[in-house]
C-alpha cells in the first residue's frame, strides 16, 4: 500500500515538474522508504538524484537549463509584454531590471550581469517565491542550475564546487559550501503594469512569444496548482491558512513574520508595525501582490506614514508622497529611497516549510 501510493506520487510530480517518470519515482520511492520521520517526511539531501546525472534529464527538458545573460530590451521596445504578466523585478545601482515569470519558468535560473553587478534569480512559478543573490562565495563566482526537487520546490546546485543550495534562502546544504550564506539582494514582485509605473526606465528581459506557452504556463501568483505529491515532500507544514495564500514574508534581525496580502489589502496601502525591535512599514497596493517592506527610520528622522485624501503614501513629517518602491517622488524628501528590510511574496505554504519559527499577522 505504502510503494503504490509512493508511485502515485512520483507520476504526479513528473505531470507537475515535466519530468521522466522513472527519475521522479526513484526520488519519491526513495524519500518514502528512507525511514523519516512523519513530522519531517522530506527528501533527505544525501538521497537526492540531480537531474541530468544517469537518465541525462537536463539535455531533455529545456528548464532544466539556466537563463544566461538575457537579452534585455527597454520599456518603449517591450510590446512582447502583457499588463498583468507577473515580472521579478531586480535594482542595481544604476537601473531597473523586470524578468517575466513567463520567460524565467522555463529555465527557473538566470545568472547574469547587469551595470557592473552580478546576479542570480531563482523562480518556482508553482510557489510564487522568487529571490536573488549574490553569486559569488569566498571571491569565486559561481553558476547555478536547478538539479532536483527538494522540500516542496526545486533545490540548485552550482557548476564549479558542486555544491547543492537551498534556492529561496540561499543556503549552501550540502557540499563544499555547505552553511554558508549567500548574500541576498532584494527582489520585487509585481504585475508588469505595476512595475513599469514604479520605473518607467526599467528593461525588460525579452522572450519568444511560444515561450509563454508548456511548462508553467498555468501557474500564476497564488495559482492552487499543487497535488498531494508535492505537499509530501514538506517538511514543515501549517494549516493557518490556506497552502495557496499568498504572504510577504518578513525577516528582521532574526524575527520572522508572514503578512497574509489579504490582511494587508484590508489595512490599505500603509502598514506599521515592529519587528525584530525594528520600527518598519509594508507598503502594498490593495488587491494585487505588490508589496514591499521598509525601515521607518531615514536620515535622521523616524518617519510616520499614511494615506491622503487622495490615497497617496505620505509621511506626517514631511509631507512628501512615496510610491510602493519607497521612492519618494514629491516634497522636501524627494529623490530619496527608504531602505528595505529582507522580504519576499511566497505562497504560505512555501514561506511556512522555509521558516517553521515565523509569527503570521492579524489585522
Amino acid at each position: 500500500m505504502q510503494f503504490s501510493m509512493l508511485i502515485h506520487q512520483s507520476k504526479l510530480i513528473s505531470m507537475w515538474f515535466g519530468l521522466r517518470w522513472p527519475l521522479v519515482c526513484s526520488l519519491v520511492v526513495c524519500a518514502g522508504l528512507s525511514g523519516c520521520k512523519k513530522s519531517a517526511p522530506g527528501i533527505p539531501l544525501d538521497e537526492i538524484r540531480p537531474l541530468g546525472d544517469d537518465n541525462e534529464i537536463g539535455q531533455y527538458h529545456d528548464f532544466c537549463e539556466p537563463l544566461e545573460q538575457p537579452v534585455w530590451k527597454p520599456a518603449a521596445n517591450s510590446e512582447f509584454m502583457r499588463p498583468d504578466d507577473p515580472v521579478i523585478g531586480i535594482l542595481t545601482k544604476q537601473g531597473a531590471y523586470a524578468l517575466p515569470w513567463w520567460v524565467l519558468k522555463n529555465h527557473h535560473v538566470a545568472n547574469f550581469d547587469v551595470d557592473g553587478e552580478e546576479i542570480l534569480v531563482t523562480l518556482c512559478e508553482m510557489c510564487s517565491s522568487a529571490s536573488a543573490f549574490d553569486p559569488r562565495v569566498d571571491g569565486e563566482r559561481l553558476h547555478y542550475r536547478v538539479v532536483g526537487i527538494y522540500n516542496g520546490t526545486h533545490i540548485i546546485r552550482d557548476e564549479e564546487t558542486q555544491t547543492f543550495w537551498l534556492p529561496f534562502l540561499g543556503r549552501g546544504q550540502k557540499g563544499p559550501h555547505m552553511g554558508k550564506q549567500l548574500k541576498r539582494r532584494r527582489v520585487d514582485q509585481a504585475n508588469w503594469a505595476d512595475w513599469l509605473q514604479m520605473h518607467p526606465q526599467t528593461q525588460v528581459a525579452y522572450g519568444e512569444p511560444s515561450a509563454r506557452e508548456g511548462h508553467g504556463s498555468k501557474h500564476f501568483p497564488g495559482a492552487t496548482l499543487m497535488g498531494d505529491g508535492m505537499l509530501a515532500s514538506l517538511q514543515h507544514r501549517s494549516l493557518r491558512l490556506s497552502q495557496n495564500d499568498l504572504v510577504l514574508g518578513i525577516v528582521v534581525n532574526d524575527e520572522h513574520r508572514a503578512f497574509p496580502m489579504a490582511e494587508l489589502t484590508q489595512n490599505g496601502a500603509v502598514l506599521q508595525e515592529v519587528l525584530g525591535e525594528l520600527p518598519i512599514v509594508v507598503f502594498h497596493k490593495p488587491h494585487t501582490f505588490l508589496a514591499a517592506a521598509f525601515s521607518r527610520q531615514h536620515q535622521d528622522e523616524m518617519l510616520d506614514f499614511t494615506t491622503n485624501e487622495k490615497g497617496e503614501i505620505v509621511d506626517r513629517q514631511t509631507g512628501s508622497t512615496w510610491n510602493y518602491a519607497g521612492i519618494a517622488l514629491e516634497g522636501p524628501l524627494s529623490g530619496t529611497e527608504l531602505e528595505p528590510v529582507t522580504y519576499s511574496m511566497d505562497e504560505w505554504y512555501m514561506w511556512f516549510t522555509q521558516h517553521p519559527q515565523t509569527t503570521l499577522y492579524a489585522h
